[in-house]
């Protein structure tokens, strides 16, 4: 009879837990960003959605003022990305947030007006992008027969639970792609207001130009000293906007290494047969 520890044992069951000791056992770890928001708002009183979206786009923020110049203190930002398109939500100074703090309000519903619903851009089946048809003069003020939202046109509201209506702009100068269906139809309105950085988009928008200018579009510090009251402090720049392209810059990084390894490879060779040779040579002798 074979020894028992020859016998062939069933496969162990994969551990639950990763042992460290025989007397500490780690849970399996879980990486999750409502856990990195919650612990960085909580210890460091930055606002963490804005530390991760500045890494991948551009933000910008529109005062929103009537065609006389007057503001309306209903501040919207624009985050940009890098092939142009803009999503726009409500900045961090938007008066909907002192509400909603002061009363206890919470977002009721996310409704788009009848322009902006019935102008977004879509897919065609040849895949091109088309626009839905729809004959110029039937349009309501704010839209042209191309479909081109200006900035101050609203082209929704949102209403709280204690009934108040807070209406916002398009802010972008251009064509409607994207309306956020999860909050104006999928039970969610809540985020446009706890998470306006991601999903919580008002509106993505092509604008019919790339470049988005001062003094309607101001960056954070400029920002900052025309609305005193924001804490810039909880948005800080801690990786900034992608300037260069950085998938680029590690493929050449990349490629470098390797025609380093390479040469180092052929210098190696060469010098390895430079040693057989001079011993072939001595063993001649």
């Amino acid at each position: 009879m074979k020894p028992s520890h020859s016998m062939k044992q069933p496969p162990a069951a994969p551990p639950a837990a990763i042992p460290c000791s025989p007397d500490v056992v780690v849970e399996q770890p879980e990486y999750f960003f409502a856990a990195y928001a919650e612990m960085a708002s909580a210890n460091y009183d930055v606002n963490a959605e804005w530390t991760i979206a500045t890494r991948y786009f551009n933000p910008h923020f529109f005062i929103n003022r009537t065609t006389e110049g007057v503001d309306l203190d209903r501040d919207q930002m624009v985050m940009q990305s890098p092939n142009g398109l803009c999503i726009v939500s409500f900045a961090p100074t938007h008066p909907i947030y002192a509400h909603a703090a002061r009363t206890g309000a919470t977002v009721a519903s996310v409704t788009y007006t009848e322009l902006a619903s019935t102008n977004v851009m879509r897919k065609a089946r040849n895949n091109v992008m088309a626009k839905r048809k729809r004959v110029a003069r039937d349009l309501p003020p704010g839209g042209t027969g191309d479909y081109t939202f200006f900035p101050h046109v609203d082209i929704g509201e949102v209403t709280l639970s204690d009934g108040s209506v807070w209406p916002f702009a398009a802010a972008v100068h251009g064509t409607i792609l994207s309306l956020n269906d999860a909050a104006a139809n999928g039970g969610e309105p809540q985020i446009v207001l706890d998470h306006a950085l991601n999903r919580g988009f008002l509106v993505i928008i092509k604008p019919t130009a790339y470049e988005l200018r001062q003094p309607v579009y101001l960056p954070l510090a400029q920002f900052a000293a025309v609305r005193p009251a924001l804490d810039v402090s909880r948005f800080p720049d801690l990786v900034g906007p992608r300037d260069t392209n950085e998938e680029e810059e590690e493929e050449e990084e990349r490629a470098k290494q390797k025609v380093q390894e390479a040469a180092a490879a052929s210098k190696k060779s060469t010098a390895d047969g430079s040693s057989d040779a001079g011993s072939e040579a001595g063993g001649d002798e």
